[in-house]
């Protein structure tokens, strides 16, 4: 907390009080001298403190500017007996408390006379200087304060946990008279501030309020305590490693140690919760469910693994949380999951639907209504319509020819335009979607990517696309014209690992992370903001044969 109270606040009340002082005191009674029956032996407050300390000599006290009651009480006990004591002209018997005395926001000068047995009077003057630049409360749009809050506690700590890219803070003031700014942005009293970024690294939030004095300011801080995490799935170990992320250099450093999953786990995909991952095993025809520690971002699974089709090879969730869908390589077609809200169990819609030949991706797209999977052996893209009740899939249309063995496909961020890597023909063909049926129109033709193009990426601006070449190890790089889609290279491909398969950029747009199959690591690039170039900072360790990165989104 900072608090200051202006000199001249001071020196207007003084003089306040000096004046009452003098207008009460005749012949002289308004000094202290030794043996004054008219003298006060001590004087107390209810709340706040006296200043100066009380002296029988000392005739005006402060209290404030600090945060008071609406009515306070004041105990006056006199210095010899017989003298009579009248607070705000009420007569109070020595040492007993006083009437409540009302307090408005600013100062209230409390008089207290007293005459002693043989006609000697002082007047002694208490300003209750009720200015606040206090809060009454302060609430994060997500999570909650740690200590809980209160007025006379100036830092708090929101987490830890997983926060969305912007949150809000309300601070309310005790004084509807006080201003309010967070992170210098004027708030008004009781109303969300300014959204407040947390990336790449949350600074301490200051709140600062202004009495309506204009010079006295309290300072609140709120720390969010963010925790980021990525993790792996390890195709030939059969885990999933976990990787704690640096805010500021996007460097991995490895959490614990490998969690058990099914066998040769293929994908992963988390809720947008950030409570639970669901990880897609290849070999064993199933789904593991893993509740996520948000302090750690440790893995713990829970209940038994959810039977899918055959050889599930991607798994994906759709933005509300509620349904996840796999695509089954093995048995060419789809199953879909309700997620339960409370344990992240899954529980399989209906029966599996049917795919093209040897489905590979599935993604959701941004509006969750629609669901595309690209069919590698067919190389086309089937289209799903989803039911916002049930999370049954509906095929839209028919298949869409893409290039020869498309592989991989996101959706960029907008919603408007998808992207496949076909990995037979080295290229990647761009669809606009319907915004009303979800149905995809191929338009221009087809942008050459490395060779073995697999894992394609759009960053969260929606202004670059990224493409890993598993053949030429490495990463092309385009510019996205956000108005038609289309997909310009820039610059010249990265290098990358040994067998890049996945790309997954970091939620802030700042990194990159490759998946090193055949390196059994994870790359991490640092993003131009500007030209959306990527520069290699460094690597890390993962499990044996790792395919597709997850980040917290």
């Amino acid at each position: 907390m900072r608090t200051r109270i202006a000199p001249v606040v001071v020196a207007a009340t003084t003089a306040l009080l000096s004046g009452l002082v003098a207008c009460g005191t005749g012949g002289g009674s308004g000094s202290s001298v030794p043996g004054d029956d008219a003298a006060l032996l001590s004087l107390t407050v209810s709340s706040g403190k006296l200043t100066p300390a009380v002296s029988p000599a000392t005739l005006v006290y402060t209290v404030g500017p600090a945060l008071l009651p609406d009515t306070v009480t004041v105990t006056p006990t006199a210095a010899h007996e017989g003298a009579t004591i009248r607070v705000d002209g009420v007569v109070v018997t020595s040492g007993q408390t006083s009437l409540p005395i009302h307090l408005d926001m600013g100062p209230r000068v409390v008089a207290i006379d007293v005459t002693g047995h043989s006609g000697g009077r002082k007047v002694y003057g208490v300003a209750f200087d009720r200015t606040s630049a206090a809060l009454s409360a302060l609430l994060p749009s997500t999570g909650s304060l740690s200590p809980a809050f209160e007025s006379g506690t100036f830092s708090y700590t929101v987490g830890p946990r997983y926060f969305p890219r912007t949150t809000t803070l309300t601070p309310t003031a005790v004084d509807p008279g006080a201003t309010i700014t967070v992170n210098d942005v004027a708030t008004p009293t009781g109303e969300p501030s300014a959204y407040i970024s947390f990336l790449p690294r949350p600074e301490p939030v200051t709140v600062e309020v202004t009495a309506r004095d204009g010079v006295t300011t309290s300072t609140y801080t709120v720390v969010f305590d963010q925790r980021r995490f990525a993790y792996a799935v390890n195709s030939s170990s059969n885990d999933v490693t976990t990787f704690a992320i640096d805010g500021t250099t996007g460097a991995l450093s490895e959490v614990g140690t490998e969690v058990p999953a099914g066998a040769n786990p293929a994908s992963i995909a988390l809720d947008p919760s950030g409570r639970f991952a669901y990880v897609a095993n290849f070999s064993s025809h199933n789904v593991t469910t893993f509740a996520i520690d948000p302090t750690t971002g440790t893995l713990t699974q829970v209940g038994s693994d959810a039977a899918a089709g055959s050889n599930p090879l991607s798994i994906a969730v759709d933005p509300s949380g509620r349904f996840a869908y796999v695509a089954n390589f093995g048995s060419d077609n789809v199953t879909a999951f309700a997620i339960d809200g409370t344990t992240g169990a899954l529980s399989e819609v209906g029966t599996e639907v049917a795919a093209g030949s040897g489905p590979y991706t599935i993604a959701v797209a941004p509006s969750g209504r629609a669901a595309y999977l690209t069919n590698f052996d067919s190389h086309n893209v089937t289209t799903y319509a989803i039911d916002a009740t049930t999370g049954a899939l509906t095929e839209v249309g028919t298949e869409v020819a893409a290039g020869t063995n498309p592989i991989s496909i996101t959706v960029e961020p907008s919603g408007q335009f998808a992207y496949v890597a076909n990995y037979g023909s080295n290229n990647v063909t761009t669809f606009a979607i319907d915004g009303t049926t979800g149905a995809l129109t191929e338009i221009g033709a087809e942008v050459a990517a490395g060779f073995g193009a697999h894992g394609i990426t759009v960053d969260p601006s929606g202004r670059f696309a990224y493409v890993v070449n598993i053949y030429s190890k490495d990463v092309t790089t385009f510019a996205r014209d956000a108005s038609t889609g289309t997909l310009t290279e820039v610059g010249s491909p990265v290098v990358a690992g040994q067998s890049p398969i996945s790309i997954t950029v970091d939620p802030s747009g700042r990194f990159a992370y490759v998946a090193n199959l055949n390196a059994n690591s994870v790359t991490t690039f640092a993003i131009d903001g500007s030209t959306g170039v990527l520069s290699a900072e460094g690597t890390a360790a993962t499990g044996t044969n790792p395919r597709p990165i997850a980040i917290l989104p």
